[in-house]
């Protein structure tokens, strides 16, 4: 028994001289306030340790390219977070984290986790990703105290696959190229200097399916105008032909024209049907651009699924309906393959 009560003295004693929270940092080094922020702090300590776990996880397996484009990424997300939970977008320097301050920075690690979670093994690629991050001050905030929107937030993630045969070249050639499109900072040599900085945007493009005759990734675009009622978020889907080395075309699903028609009245149909009274819709042929493009179309076992954006058929409250055209309506209009594009045989 004294042996017992012995041991349980020594370990109190030892851990009463181990910094009261771990974090991913030596606590006992911390300089700046956000590292007191997450050392003092145990919600934030705890995130913190999540997110280094995610980041080792993220790197594992990677080429050296590779690892040193994800650590180069997350330098500057490092140096994104240590300003953009402040008022003019610069690190604190003395003082402490508020309470708003210290849960902008939980928010800040938990998207980093998540969107850390897309650099993984899928269906024989290793993808991991590219990020950029950047924050602005709103000239029309800053000075308004009860702002709470004083900086306008960029930021946006994208896969590439880790290697250098030829499908991974075209592959990371066409996903940086539609990443510029979603957001202008993933352009070569681009700064925040001409971005909206009334505005916050944070685009995700994320690898959703693998086949062995595709990649399909899911785009979310979230935007958010500064003194808006609401934000609002763009969806959509891009697809890569693995053996063509090439996106996917909608000739690549379809033959000849008269499908076009078909399908905008098949899709009409069924937005009619799933949301009745709630359709706001005067003239169908405002979508005939909108169906025909393979950016909405994602694959279901029963057909086609079309997805549509918000306001364009409904009011924002019903959301981004997504209406599915069933294979077996649209048989006559499919290419012999196609099969090959939608299932992978």
């Amino acid at each position: 028994m004294r042996k017992l009560i012995l041991s349980l003295i020594l370990l109190l004693v030892a851990t009463a001289c181990q910094p009261a929270f771990a974090a991913s940092f030596d606590c006992n080094k911390a300089a700046t306030p956000t590292e007191h922020a997450i050392c003092d702090t145990p919600e934030l300590s705890h995130k913190d340790d999540v997110l280094a776990k995610a980041f080792a996880t993220a790197i594992g397996g990677l080429s050296k390219a590779a690892t040193n484009k994800m650590r180069n990424d997350e330098a500057d997300w490092l140096a994104y977070v240590d300003g953009d939970c402040t008022d003019d977008g610069k690190p604190l320097t003395s003082g402490e984290y508020t309470d708003d301050q210290k849960a902008c920075l939980g928010t800040l690690i938990d998207n980093r986790i998540k969107t850390l979670e897309d650099s993984r093994m899928l269906g024989g690629f290793r993808f991991y990703l590219t990020s950029k991050y950047a924050a602005l001050v709103d000239p029309d905030q800053v000075d308004n105290p009860e702002a709470y929107t004083k900086l306008a937030n960029y930021d946006g993630s994208a896969p590439l696959i880790d290697g250098d045969d030829d499908t991974a070249m075209a592959f990371n050639a066409f996903i940086l190229d539609k990443a510029k499109d979603q957001l202008a900072l993933f352009a070569p040599a681009s700064t925040p200097d001409g971005l909206d900085a009334t505005s916050d945007t944070s685009v995700r493009i994320n690898v959703n399916e693998v086949t062995p005759a595709r990649i399909s990734l899911k785009v979310m675009n979230y935007y958010f105008g500064h003194g808006a009622a609401h934000g609002g978020t763009d969806l959509g889907n891009y697809h890569f032909l693995i053996s063509k080395n090439r996106p996917m075309e909608a000739s690549d699903i379809f033959k000849g024209t008269a499908w076009k028609k078909k399908l905008l009245d098949l899709a009409v149909k069924q937005v009619r049907a799933q949301l009745g009274d709630n359709l706001m819709l005067d003239d169908p042929s405002t979508l005939a651009d909108l169906v025909i493009d393979p950016y909405r179309w994602s694959f279901g076992e029963t057909g086609l699924e079309i997805q549509f954006e918000q306001y364009e058929v409904t009011a924002y409250a019903m959301g981004a309906p997504v209406v599915t055209v069933s294979w077996d309506d649209l048989t006559d209009l499919l290419t012999d393959d196609y099969n090959s594009v939608v299932y992978g045989y």
